[in-house]
């Protein structure tokens, strides 16, 4: 059942979450317009990108109560039983945050981290998995 006060969403199924006690983070109606705003086109981008995978993106107010905004760009693409590789999984995290520093300009950092877990077996080298991430920050 649906609770009275909406307090999140989940932007690809357009469900209303339960929030969890204080620790609950969700946008105020301007953000949550952003961000559905930005799930569609952040879709739209991952499919032609990576071709099937599963994305998100969430936006809530800035910290230092200003106009910025912290987002959360989210990419998760599985692989299974293709060829050697029995698993393989691609997850990308690029975090933005937005502080407005005037009515015409804007200061962005990005800060984004890929994460790779490939599990193979082949006859000639038996099982291996190869697992590693990288971090960027800009």
């Amino acid at each position: 059942s649906l609770i009275e006060t909406p307090t999140r969403t989940a932007p690809f199924q357009q469900l209303i979450l339960p929030t969890i006690g204080e620790a609950t983070f969700y946008p105020s109606p301007a953000h949550l317009r952003l961000e559905q705003q930005a799930n569609d086109l952040w879709s739209t981008y991952v499919h032609l990108y990576y071709d099937y995978a599963v994305s998100s993106v969430y936006i809530v107010e800035s910290s230092d109560g200003g106009q910025g905004f912290n987002a959360a760009f989210l990419v998760k693409k599985e692989l299974r039983d293709v060829k050697e590789i029995t698993y393989g999984c691609w997850d990308a995290i690029h975090i933005v945050t937005c502080s407005v520093t005037s009515s015409t300009s804007a200061h962005y950092k990005v800060i984004s981290t890929v994460m790779i877990s490939m599990d193979a077996a082949t006859p000639e080298l038996g099982k291996m998995g190869i697992h590693g991430s990288c971090a960027k920050s800009q």
